[in-house]
C-alpha cells in the first residue's frame, strides 16, 4: 500500500502497542503512520533509494511513505529500543554463531532511521535530545538549573555509599538505572525503608538512584 503525503504527514516511531499511543493520536487531524523497529524481522523495513532522488522512500508493513521535500511534517519519537531489534531471529541453529552479526546489521539499520528525514521536519523530539535526557544524572543537574527542588540524592554502584544513604534517612526512594534490570540481580524500583539487616550488595551489579 502506497500512503500518500497529503493523508500520511505525521511519522511516530514506537512499540506498536504502546498504551500511550491512544491519547495522542485522537488530537492528530491526520491519520498517523507508525514504525516500530522492533519489528523489522517480523514486518520487514525497507529504504528504497530511487535513482536521482536524494532522499528515500520507508517501507514499512507494507506502507511507503515518501521522505522527500515537504513529505513528513513531523516525528514523534515516542519509544525504539534500538537495541533489542530481533530478540527472536529465525536463524538455524548451524548458523547460531552468527547472530550477534545479525543483531549488529538490524541495530545500524535501525540507527538509521532518524537521519533520514529531512533537516526541517519537527521532532518530538530529536533522538539526540532523548538520549541526553535519559541520562539521569544530567537530568538532575538541569532541573536544578531550572529552579525545581530537588531532594538530596544518590547516583551509586557502591553498596557502602547506598547503604549509609538509606541508613540516614530511613526511609527514600530507589530506582536501578538499567532499563532492562538482570534477573534477580539489583534492587526494584520501590520505597526502601532502613533496617538492620538490609543487604544493598546488589547495587554493585548495576548503578542505582537513591
Amino acid at each position: 500500500m502506497t500512503v500518500s503525503t497529503a493523508e500520511k504527514q505525521v511519522v511516530i516511531l514506537a512499540r506498536t502497542k504502546d498504551p500511550h499511543l491512544r491519547f495522542v493520536t485522537k488530537f492528530l487531524s491526520d491519520e498517523p503512520v507508525i514504525i516500530d523497529i522492533g519489528r523489522m524481522v517480523d514486518d520487514g523495513l525497507t529504504y528504497e533509494f530511487e535513482s536521482g532522488n536524494t532522499w528515500p522512500s520507508i517501507i514499512f508493513a507494507g506502507q511507503r511513505i515518501d521522505l522527500g521535500p515537504g513529505a513528513v511534517k513531523s516525528v514523534w519519537h515516542r519509544s525504539v529500543d534500538y537495541e533489542q531489534m530481533g530478540p527472536n531471529l529465525p536463524i538455524g541453529q548451524e548458523y547460531a554463531h552468527l547472530e550477534e552479526s545479525s543483531l549488529g546489521s538490524l541495530s545500524r539499520m535501525g540507527h538509521a532511521l532518524p537521519h533520514l528525514f529531512q533537516p526541517e521536519v519537527l521532532w518530538v523530539s530529536r533522538r539526540t535530545a532523548v538520549q541526553k535526557a535519559e541520562l539521569k544524572p544530567h537530568q538532575l543537574v538541569q532541573a536544578r538549573l531550572a529552579g525545581f527542588n530537588v531532594p538530596k540524592t544518590l547516583y551509586t554502584t557502591a553498596p557502602k555509599e547506598a547503604l549509609q544513604f538509606v541508613r540516614e534517612r530511613s526511609v527514600c526512594a530507589l530506582k536501578p538505572l538499567a532499563p532492562y534490570p538482570p534477573e534477580l540481580l539489583g534492587q526494584p524500583t520501590r520505597i526502601l525503608r532502613y533496617r538492620s539487616d538490609l543487604n544493598l550488595d546488589g547495587v554493585s551489579v548495576q548503578a542505582h538512584i537513591f
